[in-house]
């Protein structure tokens, strides 16, 4: 069966969208982070502030973006368990293990774990596809500070946001300027540098194991 490759991604995801097909059913790409969140939690508002965020992302989807993307938040309460925060730990690494299908309209994952009274963690799973390190980082800020809002009024600072679209026309631009040619001429310079240097450092480092051997 051929594949068929999405229109309209960036470069890097294209490559980690032709990577996961080799690998299909394995979480190669599977990506998160957990928060400890402590206090008199409103779950209603973090869920209400959560699927507001989701839905100002617009990059946490594939081409083509219609129409809502549904943001399902699982609860799961560990309080009666003998360790609620070591069942709570193994739950999150087995719902790691699992794949997230490119297929799949979400592909990310989210669920409220309690294991305390005052004590709740927010785990947070994704397709790398879709957003790295920074991008989690800044989902989780914004998050946080919509339910703020909504719990005591405090302000919310407008999202300036750069649109997936507009993000790609920016790529393609740049594929075709006088700059990628200048970076892909200096990137490749670098990397014979480095190259040439590592095998110096190799043969030197070989050259002194034989004059400490033949002082035997």
């Amino acid at each position: 069966m051929a594949l068929v490759l999405p229109q309209n991604l960036a470069s890097t995801q294209e490559a980690i969208w032709l990577d996961q097909q080799l690998f299909t059913g394995k979480p190669i790409y599977n990506t998160g982070q957990v928060l400890s969140i402590r206090g008199n939690l409103r779950v209603d508002l973090f869920e209400r502030a959560l699927r507001q965020t989701v839905a100002e992302s617009p990059g946490l989807r594939l081409p083509p973006r219609i129409g809502p993307l549904a943001c399902n938040l699982m609860f799961i309460d560990f309080r009666t368990k003998k360790n609620p925060l070591g069942t709570a730990e193994k739950w999150m690494r087995n719902e790691m293990r699992r794949v997230i299908s490119l297929s799949d309209p979400a592909l990310f994952r989210f669920a409220l774990l309690r294991v305390n009274e005052d004590h709740w963690l927010w785990f947070q799973k994704y397709h790398h596809i879709i957003i790295d390190g920074t991008g989690r980082r800044l989902l989780s800020e914004r998050t946080a500070r919509r339910y703020r809002a909504l719990r005591f009024g405090e302000p919310l600072p407008a999202l300036a946001i750069t649109t997936p679209e507009e993000q790609l026309a920016a790529e393609r631009r740049y594929s075709t300027s006088d700059a990628h040619e200048i970076d892909r001429v200096l990137v490749g310079a670098i990397r014979s540098m480095a190259r040439t240097s590592s095998r110096n450092r190799s043969a030197e480092h070989g050259t002194r194991q034989i004059r400490i051997s033949c002082t035997r």
